[in-house]
């Protein structure tokens, strides 16, 4: 269990440019990348340890150049050696036309952000009105997670099944999308891939899912020659991990940010719906759900001030592109009224978010519904994932009340 430093604290009780949730975000991802930030990517964008034969890994921080390595067309999806699990028939790591065609069947079996926005807001209104009206909650566990869960059902069209554990095998299967993660670890997280990936076969070949929703249409695209058996399957556990794990750090940042800082608060509880979408970019902007990519060069180019060799591996820091004070003036504070670039956090270029209006509308009612339950907050403990690619807690206790 870590909890926040008491200099973290003061700051944000006294008055500071940080609220305290970005302070404690902050505080955290530091002692994460202590260990392995300068030898896994160093920030000057020198060579770190090679990955393989002729591979080294450069990383890039300016928010100008992140958006121009996620569009770059020489920088690929599928880093093809050893350090990442990687399925090639997962859009994820595809580009080109493969991409363009499985991206295009995907959005079809995706739910239109309205239909996704009421179903969230219902189970939202559900789950805050069972929680106390004063005392303690854990804004990942007992918040965060269910809503996040329960989106997940509702994108894959499959009925809510308390006990079944998809949330903790979701959570589990990240370990192999980060190159820092031991071999072990990584195969543990294969593992219940596998799991996963059968139980969403199962639930498709005895017909257990709604006809409109995700798996279903996905079969069906597979049944009409669109989508091969493999790109099926890894479509299924794409659309299953993408809409679970991300969703849950968003929220879980995005309640701890509304309950300490207070112009997100009363504009969240007031009823200026332009105002609120703004307040829901600026939680994006200050912590994306994901904190870098990893692509690979296919030729020799300049990024910026690097030299790119071919088969180099470059990492985006998209979370430090959307603090660069180059394109945000004080990137740290939380600004209503915010003007200028727009963050990095679903991305850009070809592999842009998908879910991306699902997320934003399920943040927007997730924090409607939160202030206007609760206005004190108190920490109690912060427990964090070992997750350093899609960053946040497993656990944020509270005192709450009205």
């Amino acid at each position: 269990m870590v909890s926040l430093s008491q200099a973290a604290w003061a700051q944000s009780r006294g008055g500071g440019d940080r609220s305290l949730a970005v302070a404690l975000w902050d505080e955290q991802w530091s002692r994460v990348t202590e260990g392995w930030y300068p030898r896994w990517a160093p920030q000057d964008g020198t060579a770190a340890d090679a990955w393989g034969p002729d591979e080294s890994l450069r990383s890039v921080h300016g928010y100008r150049d992140c958006r121009r390595a996620l569009n770059l067309p020489e920088l690929e999806s599928h880093v093809g050696n050893g350090n990442l699990r990687q399925n090639d028939a997962n859009l994820l790591f595809l580009d080109g036309e493969v991409h363009t065609r499985l991206r295009a069947i995907i959005n079809r079996a995706l739910p239109d952000w309205r239909s996704a926005a009421a179903s969230s807001s219902e189970f939202i209104d559900r789950l805050v009105s069972d929680l106390p009206e004063r005392g303690r909650v854990d804004l990942v566990q007992d918040f965060a997670v269910p809503i996040a869960e329960d989106m997940t059902y509702f994108i894959l069209g499959l009925e809510r099944a308390d006990g079944d554990g998809l949330a903790t095998k979701l959570l589990a299967m990240s370990a192999q999308f980060d190159p820092a993660y031991s071999p072990d670890d990584v195969a543990v997280a294969v593992e219940v891939g596998r799991v996963v990936l059968n139980e969403l076969r199962v639930a498709v070949r005895d017909g257990k899912c709604l006809a409109n929703g995700g798996l279903a249409l996905l079969d069906a695209a597979r049944r009409s020659g669109e989508l091969s058996v493999r790109e099926q399957l890894a479509s299924s556990v794409m659309l299953a991990h993408a809409s679970f794990q991300n969703t849950a750090n968003l929220l879980s940042f995005a309640a701890a940010e509304a309950m300490t800082n207070a112009a997100l608060s009363e504009t969240m509880a007031g009823g200026d719906r332009a105002a609120q979408r703004r307040c829901v970019e600026e939680v994006l902007r200050l912590e994306s759900p994901v904190r870098f990519l990893i692509r690979r060069a296919s030729s020799d180019f300049t990024l910026g001030k690097v030299q790119i060799h071919r088969n180099d591996m470059v990492s985006p820091f998209v979370h430090d592109a959307n603090r660069d004070p180059a394109a945000f003036d004080d990137p740290d504070e939380f600004r209503t009224h915010r003007a200028g670039a727009t963050h990095l956090s679903f991305g850009a270029g070809p592999h842009k978010c998908l879910g991306a209006a699902i997320a934003r509308a399920e943040t927007l009612a997730a924090l409607q519904r939160l202030v206007a339950k609760y206005r004190t907050f108190d920490l109690v403990s912060v427990t964090w994932g070992a997750n350093a690619v899609m960053f946040g807690p497993t656990s944020l206790v509270a005192e709450l009340g009205p």
